[in-house]
């Protein structure tokens, strides 16, 4: 892979990590650390969410239930915001199925 190509990746890993723990820390503190503790029973953190948005959204299926909406709501718009023109679509598809 290109390093120009790693960098950008490696940015939107970044921002994707960023504005989940935002968007879950608006939430509530409480909600953050249980996904934090899930995701880091599979050997995760925030930003792997980005290359690995099937766990992300198993792990949001059963914290939140259909309560999730909102909150994948929130990161759409934050990651659109940040994203535009970026390759965010595979992960926004996975995580708002």
């Amino acid at each position: 892979m290109n390093q120009k190509l790693l960098e950008n990746s490696e940015r939107i890993e970044h921002a994707v990590g960023l504005i989940l723990e935002n968007a879950l820390l608006k939430t509530g503190k409480s909600y953050h650390d249980k996904v934090s503790k899930k995701l880091q029973k599979e050997g995760l953190v925030f930003s792997d969410s980005y290359h690995r948005p099937e766990v992300l959204k198993k792990i949001l299926s059963k914290t939140y239930g259909k309560s999730q909406t909102a909150l994948r709501k929130e990161v759409t718009k934050e990651l659109l915001d940040f994203a535009a023109g970026k390759d965010t679509t595979h992960f926004m598809a996975i995580i708002n199925k």
